[in-house]
């Protein structure tokens, strides 16, 4: 099963990945930008730099860009499930003016995750605004008061950072096994 801390470390994984053959890529492929640029008068300069270098390139630079965004996603997500599990926030506006986000933004970002199955068992309730996380998702009672906190262990998750609220085998956040 694709559990939450897989998919979670699968995604830091291939974001890692895409940004350092980017980077790769881009580091090896800038000299011959710059040769062919200079030495237009080259055999076959132009050929070389519309068929290798410029392609080469542009697959660099649209790599560091997407291992860019998978690490603010990760990030997001760490600060999402700090906000749910410590302060007790589900409401997706509430999440928003935490993350200094607009509420499409973090609904259609909460929404992403999920299907990437960051979040072990999430839904999104769009009819009430609300994000419900647990066994049982669609059926969670959710504390309707703004901010109030649960009674909070001392155990936080060391995976996903989130505080245990309960007494579950594993985080209702990530998934992981708490030791």
């Amino acid at each position: 099963m694709h559990t939450s801390k897989a998919a979670v470390a699968v995604s830091a994984t291939a974001g890692k990945a895409a940004t350092i053959i980017g980077i790769i890529l881009i580091v090896f492929t800038l000299p011959f930008l710059i040769f062919f640029i200079y030495d237009r008068h080259a055999e076959g300069a132009m050929a070389a730099l519309f068929v290798f270098i410029i392609p080469f390139l542009a697959l660099g630079v649209f790599l560091v860009i997407r291992g860019n965004k998978i690490k603010h996603r990760i990030k997001r997500f760490r600060n999402y499930v700090a906000l749910i599990s410590v302060r007790n926030i589900t409401s997706i506006n509430e999440l928003a003016s935490h993350t200094a986000k607009d509420v499409a933004f973090v609904t259609m970002d909460l929404q992403k995750m999920i299907g990437k199955k960051f979040f072990k068992n999430a839904a999104l309730d769009l009819s009430s605004n609300r994000i419900h996380i647990g066994a049982g998702s669609s059926s969670v009672q959710i504390n309707t008061m703004p901010n109030t906190s649960l009674p909070i262990t001392a155990y936080e998750c060391r995976n996903c950072g989130a505080r245990r609220a309960n007494n579950n085998q594993f985080c209702d956040y990530c998934g992981s096994l708490w030791v």
